[in-house]
């Protein structure tokens, strides 16, 4: 019996032009160094003797040396193989006589991928999103002000794999976004900017830890803009995630829910 597991190799990610503890990805809630890893396994093994494991490396850089490759940095992706001693600690669920039957339940060929065109590219540009917010976040919170984030509507072309979905079409992604901005795409927007581009705008918050005051951001807001500010002056609140049928040219949207799915408060009233 084998169990395999791979996970994000953190001490890679020096590799990346990533903020100061940003992870790969916005779902992320920790990425392990090689020794984090390694511990694990080994509590893994404590736990259940009749198991051995294997790491491994997987993913170099052609500049890495062979020290960097196996000492210093490893791999970007890391492995664990662990497979069962079933010499020392044979199987017991098989009685003498009675041979297990396996029913297939599900045949697969991968890569898989169920999703429709446009919903892999609302995933894409979610992701783009939290990557290019992510600053005006922490300047946010840091500063306990409001930061308005402005997204060229090109600028989501620098995502190789969006590229690729969106065929390098902007205008496909501005029609994916407004057809499914208000299920996926809250708080942001769709504006034009001095030369005809398009973008996409956001206000962020500090977070509800901030010590900053509505007064406080009230005060701000000549300072970002006075009018633009004001308007968006407010927060949402996540409830109730409705269900989305999405095809490649019509969403479909199903309120299981008797309420609204965001709760809206304004802060100038």
């Amino acid at each position: 019996m084998v169990a395999l597991f791979t996970t994000p190799n953190a001490d890679f990610n020096k590799y990346f032009d990533f903020l100061p503890g940003q992870f790969r990805h916005f779902d992320h809630k920790f990425e392990w160094s090689r020794d984090e890893f390694r511990q694990w396994c080994e509590q893994c093994c404590q736990q259940y003797p009749s198991y051995k494991v294997h790491i491994s490396q997987i993913g170099f850089l052609e500049q890495q040396s062979k020290e960097d490759r196996e000492v210093i940095t490893g791999g970007c992706s890391q492995m664990a193989v662990f497979e069962r001693d079933t010499e020392t600690y044979p199987r017991t669920c098989l009685v003498e006589g009675n041979a297990e039957i396996y029913k297939t339940v599900v045949d697969v060929k991968y890569p898989f991928d169920e999703r429709s065109r446009a919903t892999r590219i609302v995933d894409e540009m979610l992701y783009a999103l939290a990557r290019l917010t992510k600053e005006s976040e922490m300047v946010a919170e840091i500063q306990g002000v409001p930061q308005q984030t402005i997204v060229p509507l090109h600028t989501f072309l620098d995502f190789p794999i969006l590229a690729e979905q969106a065929d390098g079409d902007t205008q496909l992604i501005e029609d994916i976004f407004n057809l499914r901005a208000h299920e996926d795409f809250p708080g942001f927007e769709l504006i034009q900017l001095e030369d005809g581009s398009r973008a996409l705008c956001k206000w962020v918050y500090p977070y509800e830890s901030s010590s900053c005051s509505e007064t406080e951001w009230g005060d701000a807001s000549a300072d970002l803009g006075g009018g633009a500010y004001q308007q968006n002056h407010f927060y949402q609140q996540w409830q109730m995630q409705p269900e989305v049928t999405t095809t490649d040219d019509v969403a479909i949207q199903i309120d299981h829910s008797t309420e609204n799915s965001w709760t809206t408060a304004n802060f100038n009233n």
